[in-house]
């Protein structure tokens, strides 16, 4: 994925950078000094530091500003300050379409946000729907299995419905 875009909003000195394109070649972050440059790098770097200890969002980081109502509301997992646009290359969309299906080529570009509660929101646009259909087709499922998969839309209920499998080992005769 090549990063394209980025927005910060209400992390340390920074209330909102507006939406900045990243350019494939150069792209300069120019500013006064303590204008909020390296925040901006610092914040890009929380999606998926190398380092881990990196990576965490602290409320510390919030604007002193707010901090007070920030804390008092628990807006943590409402408060989304890392808004970035991916696109996908073609090696991705291929590696993608192994595992979601012909779906994976309407997938160009992808919006990843973090929160203050350090959560990740990836959004696609995607039919869930063909994903499933594509998962089915792909694991064969015998005759007992099928009527769990029966009816289902979505990724996460077609797992919940085919954890309840139990694997039988082949009964041993001797």
């Amino acid at each position: 994925m090549i990063l394209k875009s980025v927005q910060i909003k209400e992390f340390k000195c920074i209330n909102d950078s507006t939406e900045f394109k990243i350019d494939e070649k150069v792209t300069c972050l120019v500013g006064k000094n303590e204008s909020g440059k390296t925040a901006i790098l610092q914040a890009v770097c929380k999606l998926n530091a190398v380092d881990p200890a990196y990576a965490k969002l602290d409320e510390l980081e919030y604007p002193r500003f707010g901090h007070s109502e920030f804390k008092e509301e628990s807006r943590q997992a409402t408060t989304w300050p890392i808004e970035t646009q991916w696109e996908l290359t073609s090696g991705d969309r291929a590696a993608l379409e192994q595992v979601i299906g012909k779906q994976a080529t309407n997938i160009t570009v992808v919006h990843v946000s973090k929160n203050y509660a350090n959560q990740l929101r990836w959004e696609f646009p995607l039919n869930e729907q063909a994903v499933v259909d594509h998962i089915l087709a792909c694991h064969k499922l015998d005759e007992s299995e099928l009527p769990l998969a029966s009816g289902v839309g979505t990724v996460p209920e077609l797992k919940k419905r085919l954890g309840a499998i139990t694997t039988k080992s082949p009964s041993i005769t001797s």
